[in-house]
């Protein structure tokens, strides 16, 4: 009896066990262990205020301030974490020779042990450099559109038209411009918005995240800027207007024998946007600032003028995008032709004509004038319009000269050549003195 109650304790034992590895058996096959990353984390920062006392900053190399945490335990337990488990700080007093920090990882959940959490990278890289700061100009930079049949006329950044930037001097030294980012799509009003700081590179390729991590920057008059979506800036909205019609001056005439036809600007209306004052002012038309010459030409005329270099020196207009920036203005020019016209000699002026001397003049009845025209119709011209004047001054002794009229046209003629008139100057007869010496003899 006693035998057989030892037997049946042992039996039981060996039931335990095999119980035992038969419950372990089937953990294991419904609560596997696993490994599973986390992605993203970002690191902490410690002791940052160690190295402003230096008068030093530092660069994060290789994005290595965001890390993957992997993580090795019972499915039930990995599956209850998420990236808000954990805790990635990296002290910089702990800054080796070799510019790199030890990362400290932490989890809340107690199961996890720190032997099952492995870490990638290993550890954070750091660039240690001189602090330097700099000023540089800033501008506003617009996306999106506004409501239809407007457009941005200026946008200014409220925090003044200058940034201190401070930082790395190797990143300092590489920075082209500063730019303050906004959105003005649909915009309806001028109004104050919102925009991001952003640093371009001698590249033109934005600062990434982690290099404006290292940069600190301030408006002119020394205000921290703590946040770089804070900048402010104020977008002034311009009404546009379509169809203005553009003017030219033309000057000058065309050489001798040819004539102005046609003026021609390409495009001949353009659409411009401006402040309500300005665009009032046009009145619907913009005198183009550049005169067209045709001073001696003999065929057409072509000038190229940029309407971007005109308008820069208006303050309140500007072309819209879609506009063509050129514009093309061509002066037609064609021959003439000739006509002779006929002035009769008794409508001819005469100035400072002897008086010791008679005059003849060759031909004595109507002076042929030969006659062009720069702008008008030949056929319209009349001789009554012609005003010619003969003067003597030069002329004080007998003899035959062929002298130049001084000729007068109506606006829109000239001459096709010089009109010469043949002078002859000859002594009077003194008769009165000769009948008298007859009488006496």
């Amino acid at each position: 009896m006693k035998k057989s109650l030892v037997n049946n304790f042992g039996l039981k034992l060996i039931s335990i066990v095999l119980a035992f590895f038969i419950w372990m058996i089937v953990v294991q096959d419904n609560d596997p262990e696993k490994t599973k990353p986390f992605t993203n984390i970002q690191v902490e920062m410690e002791n940052q205020e160690s190295m402003e006392k230096l008068g030093k900053v530092y660069e994060v190399l290789n994005n290595t301030d965001t890390v993957t945490v992997y993580v090795t335990g019972r499915n039930s337990v990995i599956k209850e974490l998420d990236n808000s488990d954990f805790r990635v700080t990296a002290d910089l007093e702990n800054l080796n020779d070799l510019g790199t920090v030890p990362y400290v990882i932490t989890c809340k959940n107690s199961s996890i042990k720190k032997e099952n959490i492995k870490v990638e990278p290993s550890s954070l890289k750091v660039r240690i450099e001189p602090k330097v700061e700099k000023s540089f100009a800033v501008k506003a930079v617009t996306t999106g559109n506004p409501k239809t049949g407007y457009v941005i006329g200026n946008a200014t950044v409220k925090q003044g038209d200058s940034i201190i930037v401070a930082g790395p001097q190797s990143l300092i030294n590489i920075i082209s411009r500063v730019v303050v980012a906004v959105d003005v799509n649909g915009l309806n009003e001028s109004k104050s918005l919102k925009g991001t700081l952003k640093i371009i590179d001698k590249n033109d390729e934005e600062f990434a995240e982690t290099k404006m991590k290292s940069m600190e920057c301030k408006t002119s008059s020394g205000v921290p800027i703590t946040e770089l979506g804070s900048v402010e800036v104020f977008a002034d909205l311009w009404r546009v207007q379509p169809d203005i019609k553009l003017d030219v001056n033309v000057v000058g005439m065309p050489a001798v024998g040819y004539k102005k036809t046609d003026t021609t600007i390409t495009p001949e209306t353009i659409s411009l946007a401006g402040t309500e004052s300005a665009l009032k002012e046009l009145n619907g038309h913009l005198q183009l600032n550049e005169d067209v010459s045709v001073e001696g030409a003999t065929s057409d005329v072509t000038k190229k003028i940029e309407l971007q270099d005109m308008l820069a020196e208006q303050h309140d207009l500007k072309l819209v995008e879609t506009a063509t920036d050129t514009v093309t203005v061509t002066v037609g020019i064609e021959k003439a032709g000739t006509k002779t016209v006929y002035l009769p000699v008794n409508r001819l002026n005469t100035k400072n004509i002897p008086t010791d001397l008679k005059i003849t003049l060759t031909p004595s009845d109507k002076i042929p004038i030969i006659i062009t025209t720069t702008t008008g119709e030949l056929n319209e011209f009349d001789a009554e319009d012609i005003k010619a004047t003969l003067d003597l001054s030069d002329y004080k002794t007998a003899g035959t000269y062929k002298v130049t009229l001084k000729v007068e046209l109506p606006e829109g003629y000239v001459l096709a050549s010089d009109v010469i008139i043949v002078v002859n100057l000859e002594k009077k007869e003194e008769t009165a003195i000769t009948e008298k010496s007859t009488v006496e003899e």
